[in-house]
């Protein structure tokens, strides 16, 4: 059974396991990536857990929620939702970011864990439309983002800036 799960401190040991093996890459940012557990306990965990109420954030963020996408006992993927947005996440970023770790890609769960990242995000973001954005050299991304109803408003030389409606989302 796949479900999301916000942070939280039940879960701490898998989600350090989790968070500290996904890398940087394709347009998906993780500070966290191989710190110590030690650090993860002390600042990064504590960090998840206030940045939904945008306790302690740094300057120009926003609160943020990061989901856990778990296939029945095991963590498969990362799902961020930025509750609103700055004009440079408007321009970049927007609001979802996600991630699938490695030993699981190409299984579905990033196309599974959008739709139910996307419901979350209906009820989260003002905006009418959720925001995201994908590397041109990352098809498959965009392929899950199209196939959960996301069109693309616009491009540049390096991304797809890709829209979905509120309205939409099942």
């Amino acid at each position: 059974m796949l479900r999301l799960k916000a942070t939280n401190a039940a879960d701490a040991e898998q989600e350090f396991a989790a968070i500290t093996a996904l890398q940087s890459e394709n347009g998906f940012t993780n500070k966290n990536y191989g710190i110590s557990r030690q650090e993860f306990l002390a600042k990064a965990l504590p960090a998840m857990l206030n940045a939904p109420q945008g306790i302690d954030l740094p300057a120009g963020f926003v609160p943020e929620t990061d989901f856990f996408l778990w296939a029945d006992d095991t963590i498969v993927g990362l799902f961020r939702v930025r509750h609103y947005l700055t004009p440079a996440l408007r321009n970049g970023a927007g609001h979802i970011g996600y991630a699938i770790l490695p030993a699981y890609r190409g299984h579905g769960y990033a196309n599974a864990g959008l739709a139910l990242t996307l419901r979350e995000a209906a009820r989260i973001v003002p905006e009418e439309h959720i925001y995201l954005s994908v590397h041109k050299d990352n098809p498959a991304s965009l392929a899950v983002q199209l196939k959960n109803g996301a069109t693309i408003w616009h491009e540049n030389d390096a991304e797809y800036f890709t829209r979905i409606k509120k309205s939409t989302i099942q």
